[in-house]
């Protein structure tokens, strides 16, 4: 099994289009037979506020950074592998 890490929001748009602020970051597991599975953040353990603009996997770690704010970080369970 695979599992693709995604996180976004935009807030530097026009006043006229509204912050783009519903996503707290995803996980999605893929299995074998390429089905998804998107996992709630309770399953995952990855929510991120604010603005990610990039993901770094280190080690055994996901470095979250983010515009304006501090970086998160993650430790990846590799238990499954």
């Amino acid at each position: 099994n695979k599992e693709l890490i995604i996180g976004g929001n935009l807030y530097g748009v026009k006043p006229e289009a509204g912050r783009y602020d519903a996503s707290n970051g995803v996980v999605l597991r893929v299995d074998a037979n390429r089905n998804i599975e998107v996992l709630s953040p309770q399953e995952s353990g990855f929510k991120v506020d604010g603005e990610i603009r990039q993901i770094l996997s280190l080690n055994n770690h996901l470095l979250i950074m983010r515009s304006d704010d501090s970086a998160q970080v993650f430790s990846l369970n590799r238990d499954s592998e």
